[in-house]
């Protein structure tokens, strides 16, 4: 995913979502993939189906996980950020690390170790990592779910969704609706989990995806 992890996080960066799904076709095309196995979680799910539903990649079989999809979409602090991104992109460093800290942790059921937090601030940290994380939220505009709306219907693969019963960002009976409307061959509620599902339930996350593959 562009603009994640140690990525580039330079000031002018496209990192919209429209970008991560040609950047899935540019990698499935480079390493002469043909109807690969695809696993997509958030924002990933939605490279994921954009890049079948727009980029036209044919799947073997597409597993979405608490994934970005459905109109309406963003959370409260998602809409705030992207009201007022030049104010609270110069936020203060402390009070970035704590708007952060809060934003990760709302999106697992128990709360995420220190040491993961810590990990993560570490990659959207200092000016241009804490420019580039609401740079990254700013840019995630409305219009590449407004594309796929009418286009989510039953696959010609198969489709698997799985999602963490507790989720806060994207409830439960959304990835329901979702797995109706793309014929997915079943919908699996993670117990014990939120948003972040690979991090409160990675056994049932890895086991369920395993059993798939």
């Amino acid at each position: 995913m562009a603009g994640c992890g140690a990525s580039s996080k330079a000031e002018g960066d496209d990192v919209s979502p429209d970008v991560q799904n040609r950047l899935l076709a540019a990698l499935v095309d480079h390493w002469s993939l043909s109807q690969p196995h695809v696993v997509g979680h958030d924002f990933g799910g939605l490279a994921a189906l954009r890049g079948n539903l727009v980029n036209g990649l044919q799947y073997a079989r597409q597993t979405l996980i608490d994934n970005v999809a459905l109109l309406p979409s963003g959370s409260p602090f998602f809409a705030h950020a992207q009201t007022y991104d030049g104010a609270i992109s110069a936020l203060q460093g402390f009070v970035h690390r704590a708007t952060f800290g809060a934003f990760v942790n709302f999106g697992s059921l128990p709360g995420l170790p220190e040491t993961v937090v810590e990990m993560y601030f570490q990659l959207w940290s200092g000016a241009e990592g804490q420019a580039a994380f609401y740079r990254q939220i700013a840019q995630s505009h409305p219009r590449t779910l407004e594309e796929i709306q009418d286009r989510l219907a039953p696959r010609a693969f198969p489709v698997h969704v799985l999602w963490g019963e507790f989720d806060r960002k994207i409830a439960v009976d959304r990835g329901a609706r979702l797995a109706e409307l793309l014929g997915a061959e079943n919908f699996t509620p993670i117990p014990d989990a939120a948003h972040s599902v690979q991090k409160d339930a990675p056994e049932a996350v890895v086991g369920r995806v395993r059993s798939l593959l």
